[in-house]
């Protein structure tokens, strides 16, 4: 397992009800990817709690890209617009929220967003991280330095992020003196975290388990399937008894397979069929024994 997932269990608590942790008297804030489903977050705007919302890249060197910007929506906890911003990201994966202290204003915490989009990568460069997607904030929450995390969470409250499963998990509020002059700076950790995050979250999801354990092995076998073409989530999951088992997959029979210079749905193909021979020679070992 990759060091980040291990860690997620020391640094977010999956949690039950929303009510459970968000104050009913403070402004509950969300991060919503509102290009992925631009008129269902228009649609929350109108419900009856929404108080005001900013598009993050505006105002920054990030605004030519403002048609694609993420939303930053300020809601009153427990009214309509909270109850249906919190489906919104919780069960078709479009954000994440926060409950920032009375002390730390709208513009404050805006303010501070717009400045984590942009991070100096380990090759010199700069890179843009998708932020407002679960996936890649749990990736970075996960394998970042604590320093690091502290300088993210700092003024973000009672933060907390959708998990595969359609759950709630709160992150543990970390601090550090260090934190408010820490530079964004990507390190070889964070930076093969976000790789591999889509792969976990895909694996977890489809399995039924919680991301940090997801088994090293299935992730191999969905990165072996990906480096040979095979991308599309329906191909995938079909696959998924083939990812679990690394003998099949060192078998020659499958490698001669991938290996081929064929569609991916034609590699698709033979390895469910090969699946479906290996699935047989099992049982048939199985009765065997028995």
């Amino acid at each position: 397992m990759s060091g980040w997932l291990a860690r997620l269990p020391e640094r977010a608590r999956v949690s039950g009800e929303p009510e459970a942790w968000l104050a009913p008297d403070r402004p509950i804030m969300l991060v919503l990817d509102q290009r992925r489903a631009t008129e269902a977050c228009r649609e929350l705007l109108g419900h009856e709690g929404t108080q005001e919302h900013v598009p993050l890249f505006a105002a920054t060197p990030l605004s030519p890209l403002l048609e694609a910007s993420p939303w930053c929506v300020r809601l009153e906890a427990d009214s309509d617009a909270w109850r249906v911003g919190e489906a919104l990201c919780r069960e078709r994966r479009l954000g994440w929220c926060c409950q920032p202290s009375s002390t730390v204003t709208f513009s404050d915490l805006v303010e501070h967003l717009r400045g984590l989009f942009v991070w100096a990568d380990p090759q010199g460069g700069q890179s843009l991280i998708n932020l407002q997607d679960p996936v890649a904030l749990t990736a970075l929450l996960g394998s970042a330095e604590l320093v690091m995390l502290a300088r993210m969470l700092a003024p973000l409250g009672e933060l907390s992020t959708p998990t595969p499963q359609g759950h709630w998990q709160v992150w543990q509020s970390i601090e550090s003196r260090e934190a408010p002059d820490t530079p964004l700076r990507l390190t070889p950790d964070m930076e093969a975290a976000l790789k591999v995050a889509p792969q976990a979250w895909f694996l977890a999801e489809r399995l039924g388990v919680r991301l940090d354990e997801v088994d090293a092995t299935c992730l191999e076998g969905l990165a072996m399937l990906n480096r040979h073409g095979i991308t599309r989530a329906r191909h995938l999951e079909s696959l998924l008894p083939y990812v679990q088992r690394a003998e099949w997959r060192e078998r020659e029979e499958s490698r001669e397979i991938l290996g081929k210079n064929q569609p991916a749905w034609r590699k698709v193909k033979a390895l469910r069929e090969l699946m479906g021979t290996l699935q047989a020679q099992d049982r048939d070992t199985h009765a065997w024994t028995m």
